[in-house]
């Protein structure tokens, strides 16, 4: 019914990652629990959390990081960009595949994981026009003067700096030659549309994964009402 069964205080200079090993552990002594499949978005989902969880025999059903060049498994980037095995609605506009990995954790300890891979057509219209106004931001930024004067990160992921001119070979360290990124470009656009889902529990079907998660939205609600 959306109301807590628990809560706990922490200083506000912890992260939510530092925060998730207490409140588990308080959670399975408070209401003796022998095992928790605990459901929370890719900020919980780090190597010592997930290596906690499989050490305890909990489980867990994280978003999981896919995008950039850092920070985001290959493997998975791999499996979303092949072509085969993506299985579509009769309406061809959200699709979904899976696979089990194996995932290399804190102290070469190495846990199976089921991946599932979502695409959603709606999901994919908003990021393109996201991504629009992040470059039409960018095409402004490249002017050296103005790219000094903003802090904002936005449209600075697009964007190369040159500090020697392509042509005459002049060093320009205070007005550098700035370009749109064409290949950070083409990268982002690979996966617009793209969800990750990573499970400890492998015999979890796509259904009951996909259902599973929706559910999170009731917690952004009972933080709002606990507020």
């Amino acid at each position: 019914n959306g109301i807590p069964i628990s809560y706990k205080l922490f200083s506000g200079n912890e992260t939510d990652p530092l925060t998730y090993l207490p409140a588990i552990k308080q959670v399975k002594r408070q209401f003796g629990l022998e095992r928790v499949v605990v459901v929370a978005d890719k900020a919980m989902n780090s190597k010592k959390n997930v290596g906690a969880n499989h050490a305890n025999k909990d489980g867990w059903l994280f978003s999981q990081k896919h995008r950039g060049r850092r920070g985001s498994p290959k493997d998975i980037q791999d499996f979303i960009l092949k072509e085969d095995g993506w299985l579509y609605n009769k309406t061809m506009d959200f699709a979904w595949k899976s696979m089990i990995r194996v995932r290399a954790l804190e102290d070469g300890l190495e846990v199976k994981e089921k991946v599932l891979v979502t695409w959603n057509e709606k999901y994919a219209l908003r990021e393109k026009k996201r991504r629009d106004g992040a470059l039409d931001y960018a095409s402004k930024l490249t002017n050296a003067e103005l790219f000094r004067q903003t802090a904002k990160r936005g449209g600075k992921r697009y964007l190369e700096l040159f500090y020697e001119d392509p042509i005459t070979k002049e060093l320009r360290p205070f007005s550098p030659v700035i370009k749109i990124n064409e290949d950070q470009l083409a990268f982002d656009e690979q996966f617009d549309g793209i969800n990750v889902l990573v499970t400890s529990e492998l015999d979890m079907s796509e259904e009951e994964i996909m259902a599973a998660y929706s559910e999170l939205y009731r917690i952004e609600e009972c933080f709002r009402i606990t507020k």
